[in-house]
C-alpha cells in the first residue's frame, strides 16, 4: 500500500500532521462482507496484520441526468487500522485492579474534550531500531534474539516519561513513537500472532511501571490525562499484554494481561492504536502540540476508526 504523499499541511499559521493509516479494503468472498478476498484488493490495498480486514461491496450505480452516484457497503473490525478504544473495550473484573465508578462509555459518548488535548511526544524509535539491527532489522518472537520485554531498553521505560513530566497536564495525550508502524504491512502467517507486527507479543510499548507512575501522577496533581497513542497493536508492551504464563500458541490465545487496558480504560484513558507518521513529530517543540482524534461517532461499539491529526503552530 502506498505511503501517504502529503501527510502534513499548513494553514493560517498552523501545521497539521496526519498520523493515521489508510484502512485497506478488499472485495468480499461470495458477497460475504465478513470474509475479505486478499487476492482482490480495492485500489492499492495490500494485506496487513489484523483480524477483520476491511471489505467493500459496490452497489449498483445510482443514475442521474448529469452522471451517476457510486456507493456501496463496507465492513471492518472496530479495532482495525488506526482506531480508538472505547472505555468499554476491556472490562476489568479483577477486584485488585478495579476502581470505584469505572468509566464504561461507548465510542459515541466521547465529548470533544475527550478527543482533543495537549500532545506530549516520547520517541524510543532509535533504541528499537538498534535492537532490530541484531536480527537484520527483522523482529524475532525469541527475546534472546530481539528483546522487547518490559526489562529491555528497547521499550518505553519510566525514565522516558519522567523526562517529560513538566508537560503532562489535564487532558494530555501521550504519543509514543516506537518505530513499529512498518511492521503492520504484509500477509499474516497461519497463526497471525506471529506476524512481525504482533511478533508473538514481543513488541515495544508502554510498560507497567509507566502505567503505575502515571496513576500516581494523576493522584498527586489531581487531574486526568486524556490518553495514550502509539504505532503498535495496543499501545502497551507485548509482555504486559501476555502476562505471566500467557501463550499465543494455543487456541484461543491465553492472554493474562493486559495491564494498561485493565487499569487505564476504566480511569477514562483513551487508547489510540496503530498510528502512522510519528517520525514527522520528531523536531516539533515539546509542549506546543495538540492531538485531534477524529473518532467515528458510532453507537454501541467498543472501538472506532479514527483519523488522527497533530496540530502545531507553524515555525
Amino acid at each position: 500500500m502506498s505511503k501517504q504523499t502529503n501527510p502534513d499541511f499548513s494553514h493560517q499559521g498552523m501545521q497539521y500532521f496526519d498520523l493515521s493509516h489508510a484502512a485497506p479494503m478488499f472485495e468480499p468472498v461470495d458477497g460475504d462482507l465478513s470474509k475479505p478476498d486478499t487476492n482482490k484488493p480495492i485500489s492499492d490495498s495490500q494485506a496487513v496484520c489484523g483480524h477483520g480486514l476491511g471489505t467493500r461491496q459496490k452497489k449498483p450505480d445510482f443514475q442521474a441526468a448529469a452522471g451517476y452516484f457510486q456507493w456501496g457497503l463496507f465492513s471492518m473490525d472496530e479495532h482495525f487500522a488506526t482506531h480508538i478504544d472505547s472505555q468499554c473495550h476491556f472490562v476489568t473484573t479483577d477486584p485488585e485492579m478495579t476502581i470505584e465508578n469505572p468509566d464504561r462509555r461507548y465510542a459515541h459518548e466521547f465529548t470533544l474534550a475527550d478527543l482533543i488535548g495537549p500532545l506530549v511526544y516520547i520517541d524510543i524509535s532509535e533504541r528499537v531500531k538498534k535492537e532490530l539491527s541484531k536480527n537484520g532489522g527483522t523482529p524475532s518472537p525469541d527475546t534472546a534474539i530481539t528483546d522487547f520485554s518490559n526489562s529491555s531498553e528497547a521499550t518505553v521505560r519510566l525514565s522516558d516519561i519522567q523526562a517529560v513530566e513538566e508537560y503532562i497536564a489535564e487532558g494530555t495525550y501521550l504519543v509514543f513513537n516506537t518505530g513499529w508502524e512498518d511492521m503492520w504491512r504484509g500477509e499474516s502467517p497461519e497463526n497471525g500472532w506471529y506476524h512481525p507486527y504482533n511478533n508473538g507479543l514481543n513488541h515495544p510499548g508502554v510498560t507497567p511501571e509507566v502505567v503505575d507512575w502515571l496513576i500516581e501522577l494523576e493522584e498527586k496533581k489531581g487531574f486526568r490525562i486524556n490518553g495514550l497513542f502509539a504505532d503498535n497493536i495496543a499501545v502497551e508492551s507485548g509482555e504486559s499484554l501476555l502476562g505471566p504464563d500467557g501463550s499465543v500458541d494455543v487456541q484461543p490465545p491465553k492472554i493474562n494481561g493486559p495491564y494498561l487496558h485493565a487499569l487505564g480504560l476504566q480511569r477514562g484513558w483513551k487508547l489510540v492504536e496503530n498510528a502512522a507518521n510519528l517520525n514527522l513529530l520528531k523536531n516539533m517543540p515539546q509542549g506546543t502540540g495538540t492531538l485531534l482524534v477524529g473518532a467515528s461517532k458510532i453507537i454501541g461499539v467498543s472501538g472506532a476508526p479514527a483519523r488522527v491529526m497533530a496540530m502545531y503552530p507553524a515555525a
